[in-house]
């Protein structure tokens, strides 16, 4: 689509790569169908989307364009992408011709969606599913809930408006942080994305024409690998805290602390456990300095883009190699965002290495400051 994030598969050869998911994936489905007020909420408009796992909501932006309700972070929005490219096709949802910015945050109160009715939600992390579930329930707004992870995806429509449970009901806490790999981590089957979001657009066209039997109270599980649907029953949890009998939650709330996420600020500090680049590529022109240089990645990745000089011990595999390695040497862990190798790094530093250091944005930065002949993927 352009801007899309790509990663790879542990299960497939090198040769099957993996794309990330985007709310815009609905868009092609529906372009031809004339709905008013719809909303799709989508937090990876880059191609760094989802590096680190976590996008901070108070930092959303909304844009309404052709009277969808778009929501992303701050940056270029692929789906504003989209647009331009289905402009010739007959998109005709609403009347909103021009873009107007406004902000859906997580300070109290609920945020705008301006005369939208359904909302889509095309998110990858915790925060921004919790928020966009709350707003919706808060404002009776049926939320069209699409997940995909490898080879699975799963679809829904939360809709307490409509006697059906809420994402709270099927999920009432966030794993804890880091548990669940990103897409940029884990990887998605590159046709995935497209299934799930046609599931989403024949849910939204559903829902607007009030036809048929929707997947409100149902939870839709694909596994692509056995090519095989299956069906799980919702119910609403009474002791849901915003949909349940006594809600206790009246209005957003801080969804970074709800999901035990810190707070960043707003120009990060240096990170003293991280390298950038440069420093990688001193270390291998000199092995004199006596520093080892570790990438983390799978095997699958390392065959694909590797630079010279390195050694593969991936995360994976970690704790059954780490002997293999020096604790009193000097260690540059690596990996393909740094994601992976300041995982690593902690791992590490509990069984007693001293000497370590974190590349700053992986191979990929890499690629982009020091040699660019090394693939991106």
């Amino acid at each position: 689509y352009g801007v899309v994030m790509v990663a790879i598969c542990p299960a497939f050869d090198n040769s099957i790569r993996l794309g990330a998911r985007k709310a815009c994936d609905t868009l092609p489905a529906i372009s031809n169908v004339t709905v008013e007020g719809l909303s799709f909420r989508d937090d990876d408009p880059t191609a760094h989307c989802g590096a680190y796992g976590v996008l901070e909501p108070g930092r959303c932006v909304t844009e309404e364009s052709h009277g969808i309700f778009v929501s992303h972070t701050t940056g270029v929005s692929i789906v504003n992408n989209r647009f331009d490219r289905l402009g010739d096709e007959s998109i005709t949802i609403a009347s909103e011709g021009e873009v107007r910015g406004n902000v859906f945050t997580n300070t109290p109160g609920i945020p705008r969606s301006g005369g939208s009715a359904i909302v889509v939600d095309g998110t990858d992390n915790f925060p921004t599913r919790y928020l966009t579930n709350d707003a919706c329930v808060l404002q009776g707004k049926p939320n069209v809930y699409g997940s995909i992870f490898r080879f699975d995806g799963q679809a829904s429509v939360f809709a307490p408006s409509m006697d059906g449970p809420c994402y709270r009901c099927l999920y009432p806490e966030p794993p804890p942080p880091g548990m669940v790999p990103s897409c940029a981590e884990g990887g998605v089957l590159g046709v995935l994305p497209g299934i799930v979001g046609c599931i989403q657009a024949t849910e939204i066209i559903k829902l607007a024409l009030g036809e048929g039997s929707s997947l409100v109270g149902r939870l839709l599980i694909f596994n692509a690998l056995e090519m095989k649907f299956r069906e799980v029953k919702l119910r609403r949890d009474p002791k849901c805290p915003i949909c349940g009998d006594n809600p206790t939650i009246s209005e957003l709330i801080d969804y970074n602390e709800f999901c035990g996420i810190p707070d960043q600020p707003a120009e990060p500090e240096e990170n003293p456990d991280e390298v950038d680049v440069q420093e990688m590529k001193r270390a291998l022109d000199h092995p004199d300095l006596g520093i080892a240089v570790v990438d983390v990645r799978e095997q699958d990745e390392f065959e694909i883009a590797k630079v010279d000089g390195t050694t593969l011990v991936p995360l994976s595999q970690i704790e059954q190699r780490f002997t293999e390695l020096d604790p009193n040497q000097a260690i540059y862990l690596h990996c393909k965002a740094g994601v992976r190798s300041l995982k690593a790094l902690g791992f590490l530093r509990e069984q007693g290495f001293k000497y370590l250091k974190s590349v700053k944005g992986g191979i990929t930065a890499w690629s982009e400051e020091i040699d660019p002949k090394v693939p991106k993927y």
